[in-house]
């Protein structure tokens, strides 16, 4: 092997470790994402280094060209799961990464919009991106999960999820779009005589533990027992099987 091959090789390896020096260097065009696609799938998080590779693949896009789309974005979707549990992604990098979520979920390949959706896992968005989503939230199963998993309370999520339920939509997401209207208490106009459709709302919801505790001891019925149980377990919340065990030692 000549010398500037084994440069190129040993620097290639040291792209893993610091992306933002090497990448620049070596990664130009979605053909060079293709090609070192199993080296960068393995870097460090960089959020200066994704979204120098985010930038190249959205402008190919954007000049429509042709190019290894599932393999890059494949690429993609490693490297933001390499970030550390508490790294945040920077807004710009949500922005782009956005870009490319909605470039292919409603038009990708299965895989493809798999793929793209596990880009905002978890991730907090811009107020035009949310109202994106529930603009388009009837086509696509990958953009309702976005919509009713956000990761923290927000007023529009809220009234989406309160047009939802009063019109009867996603009825079979019943207790996900429930947990969403949960404020200090389940709302009057939400119906109250499905128990175990309740305690999964709490369950699913951003409330904190104690009311959590108690709004699952508050619409506790028995015929809810499996799910209260389940639940409690889940969230670790020793109390409310306590106090399952005192109402049934209350039964005659």
């Amino acid at each position: 092997m000549e010398k500037e091959e084994l440069k190129e090789l040993l620097e290639k390896r040291l792209m893993i470790f610091y992306p933002e020096k090497y990448i620049p260097q070596y990664i130009k065009t979605t053909q060079d994402i293709f090609e070192n696609r199993s080296i960068l799938k393995l870097i460090k998080y960089n959020n200066d280094a994704l979204n120098f590779l985010l930038k190249i693949i959205l402008n190919d896009i954007n000049e429509k060209r042709r190019f290894r789309k599932i393999d890059c974005l494949k690429t993609v979707k490693a490297i933001v799961k390499n970030r550390d549990e508490n790294e945040a992604i920077d807004q710009k990098v949500i922005s782009n990464l956005f870009k490319l979520y909605k470039e292919f979920i409603l038009r990708g390949t299965e895989e493809i919009r798999w793929c793209v959706s596990a880009y905002l896992k978890d991730q907090l968005l811009e107020e035009d991106e949310i109202k994106w989503l529930m603009d388009n939230y009837r086509k696509s199963d990958h953009i309702v999960n976005r919509l009713l998993r956000y990761p923290q309370e927000n007023p529009l999520v809220t009234d989406w999820a309160k047009g939802v339920y009063l019109n009867k939509e996603l009825k079979n997401r019943g207790s996900e779009v429930i947990a969403i209207l949960i404020d200090e208490d389940i709302p009057d106009y939400v119906d109250k005589t499905k128990p175990k459709k309740l305690i999964w709302a709490i369950y699913y919801s951003k409330k904190p533990d104690g009311l959590k505790q108690k709004l699952i001891e508050k619409y506790y019925r028995t015929e809810c027992l499996d799910d209260a149980l389940e639940v409690s377990l889940r969230l670790g919340y020793p109390s409310v099987i306590e106090f399952i065990l005192r109402k049934l030692n209350q039964e005659p």
